[in-house]
């Protein structure tokens, strides 16, 4: 699974922020599945738990996630991108 968002209003400087600002907001409410995470670096957040494997990331204007879910999850992996897709978007509505 892969979604990304582009804020082509806003700079990379403000990507990031908006980024550092909400990823301990996400993860808490995915706390069921994501249980442990780190900060490879202070653009870049793993996490794992329950089978999923999750990596976010900003890349200039745009926020990355990428996950590796288990076969359980499988079958609702368009919902579950279709989510995250959405909660990107909604961000950069702040």
């Amino acid at each position: 699974m892969k979604v990304s968002h582009t804020y082509s209003d806003k700079t990379a400087d403000e990507v990031e922020a908006l980024f550092k600002d909400n990823a301990d907001y996400l993860l808490s409410q995915y706390s069921d599945y994501i249980g442990k995470h780190k900060w490879v670096s202070d653009t870049r957040l793993e996490g794992a738990g329950r089978g999923v494997k999750a990596t976010a990331y900003v890349q200039g204007q745009t926020i990355i996630v990428e996950g590796k879910l288990p076969f359980a999850l499988k079958l609702f992996a368009r919902k579950i991108e279709s989510v995250v897709a959405g909660k990107l978007e909604r961000m950069g509505q702040q």
